[in-house]
Order: structure tokens, then sequence, then C-alpha cells
């Protein structure tokens, strides 16, 4: 299901609603979109697949709680100034970014929340908006 698009700079646009088999459909149409566009993004596959997983993950588990009413909505924009930007947005009540578990923003602790984020962060430059019910993750492209 693809969404309207919302702004002239999106190049693809996919709504799923949240389970697990449309996280891996939601994961495999994005990269195969990016792939045929030979955007070429800096880091290796595995590491564009773990960071969208995560990201994705997170939106369906701490943002739609698997709600199967609700959905994820995936954004890619139209490369500038050499980077690809990819937006996954949830359907949750949000987060506030700025308190983000100890082991998001660095710290060593035995928790496991907050690994994902840290995992993104890692690879991409990533932001929220919308309450934290957006992430945006900008990639380098390969020159």
């Amino acid at each position: 299901m693809n969404i309207a698009m919302e702004k002239n700079d999106v190049i693809f646009g996919e709504t799923v609603k949240t389970t697990n088999d449309n996280r891996i459909k939601l994961i495999e149409d994005a990269i195969a979109f990016i792939e045929n566009r030979k955007f070429l993004v800096k880091i290796d596959h595995y590491e564009f697949y773990l960071i969208l997983d995560e990201a994705i993950s997170n939106a369906m588990e701490h943002g739609n709680h698997w709600n199967l009413e609700k959905h994820v909505y995936l954004r890619i924009l139209h490369p500038e100034n050499n980077r690809l930007e990819i937006d996954i947005e949830d359907e949750g009540s949000g987060f506030d970014p700025d308190v983000l578990p100890e082991k998001a923003n660095g710290m060593q602790t035995l928790s496991p929340r907050g690994r994902g984020i840290l995992i993104i962060k890692k690879f991409c430059n990533a932001s929220w908006s919308n309450n934290g019910k957006t992430i945006k993750m900008s990639l380098a492209l390969q020159d």
C-alpha cells in the first residue's frame, strides 16, 4: 500500500499495519527501491538493514504496541547534498527524544532498552519529530 505523497520530495512511501511480516516486507521494499534507484549508501547492506529493522521495530513495538489496527509509515525523500533521508512514523503517543534511556545516550548499562537507538545513531544521523512519533534518518551516499 503506498501512502499519498505529502511533499514533492517524497520519492517512495509505504504504509503497513503493525505485524512482524509487514515489518520484514517494509524493510525489503525500502531496500529494493533504494538499490533499484542505485542510491549507494556509505554503510554496508547489513548495517543498512539493521537500522531500518531497529527503527521499524521500535515504531511497531514501542509506538504502536503491536496493535494490529495501527500503521507504520515509511517515506524516502529525494537525495539532497549527497544524503538520503528516510522517515519512519508510527501512530503511538510518542516519546520525549530528549529523555532517552542511558544506553541510547552512550552510557553502558545492563538494560536492553535503548540499544536500538544506539545502533541507529552509530550508522546514521537520526532525529525525532512529531512528539517522537517520527524518526528521520539521514544517510551519506557514496560519491
